[in-house]
């Protein structure tokens, strides 16, 4: 009784995280609608960073709603100008702050405006020594008056590249937002004859529809009950039961082993990757691919290198 009140306590711990989180987002994502209009310019995102005093790049593409490759050419286009300093280009998922003159740039910006503002004032009233929240605001808002930068810079549209071909018995950790490129090479795998298995956090009947993945076989993640011709499984230990004895019938098969983040919070991070261990380890006796998809950014960075270690790692 009491790990399942334990379980339950954990559950809605993450369940106000996640709901907090949402809403976080979505009034972000309302700021910088008025602050930088619906066009999204280098200028935005260095509003974005300037105003929280940094963040990662898959969450000022959730905010700023453009794709991850997008927030890349910017970052780099900043960069370049001495605006944002980034922890590692080589980091899946780096983290950006304002350099020092951005924020001196800022600071001076605030000062003039505090000066024009105080003129003919009483001359007890004395100017706060810091900026408030509004007066942030109101300096990134005129950003454009304090720093040098283009008025806008479109990414050029990228060049789709080939996807590599999988060695057989190798496990790969795909580093990405949504599951769209692990699911063109689950395909790719498909059909070049390969038997696949395909696990997912979505209704198997709407994969079906949109990605045409006929043919295949589905385990559905999900704890609710479902019509008899849709397989589920919700637990990591039933998981690995039905993708071992999936391998063990079909020795040259690939398999899309999506919902890595459902598995995590609803069971525990060490016993996740004990699964991803096993699952490794028993692909790489046979002549069967594993692609395990995962968002960078819903895991921690004590998290991440750890599956890093245990797969080849797609970016």
């Amino acid at each position: 009784m009491g790990n399942f009140e334990d379980g339950k306590k954990v559950w809605r711990a993450l369940s106000e995280r996640e709901a907090a989180r949402r809403k976080n987002l979505r009034d972000l994502r309302a700021f910088m609608e008025t602050l930088s209009g619906k066009k999204k310019t280098p200028k935005s995102l260095l509003k974005l960073v300037v105003y929280i005093g940094g963040l990662r790049a898959s969450e000022a593409a959730d905010i700023l709603g453009v794709k991850r490759q997008a927030i890349d050419l910017f970052m780099r286009y900043l960069m370049k100008r001495g605006l944002v300093d980034v922890e590692s280009l080589k980091h899946p998922n780096p983290t950006m702050k304002p350099t020092h003159s951005v924020l001196k740039k800022m600071k001076k910006a605030y000062k003039k405006e505090r000066a024009r503002e105080s003129e003919g004032a009483a001359p007890e009233i004395s100017t706060p020594a810091e900026p408030s929240d509004e007066d942030i605001d109101r300096a990134i808002t005129d950003l454009d008056l304090t720093l040098d930068l283009e008025p806008t810079m479109e990414p050029e549209p990228a060049i789709p590249q080939p996807e590599p071909d999988l060695i057989p018995g190798a496990t790969y950790l795909v580093l990405e937002e949504r599951d769209e490129r692990s699911i063109t090479i689950f395909k790719k795998e498909v059909e070049a004859g390969h038997e696949g298995l395909f696990v997912s956090r979505v209704n198997p009947k709407i994969i079906r529809k949109k990605h045409d993945c006929e043919g295949c076989k589905f385990i559905w993640l999900t704890s609710v009950q479902t019509p008899a011709e849709i397989e589920t499984v919700s637990g990591v230990q039933d998981l690995s039961i039905l993708v071992g004895n999936f391998l063990d019938t079909k020795p040259d098969c690939v398999i899309l082993l999506d919902g890595l983040e459902y598995l995590i919070s609803n069971n525990n991070f060490p016993l996740v990757l004990k699964l991803v261990q096993q699952l490794r380890d028993k692909v790489s006796t046979t002549e069967s691919k594993l692609i395990i998809p995962v968002n960078p950014g819903a895991l921690t960075d004590r998290q991440l290198p750890l599956l890093d270690v245990e797969c080849e790692v797609m970016r």
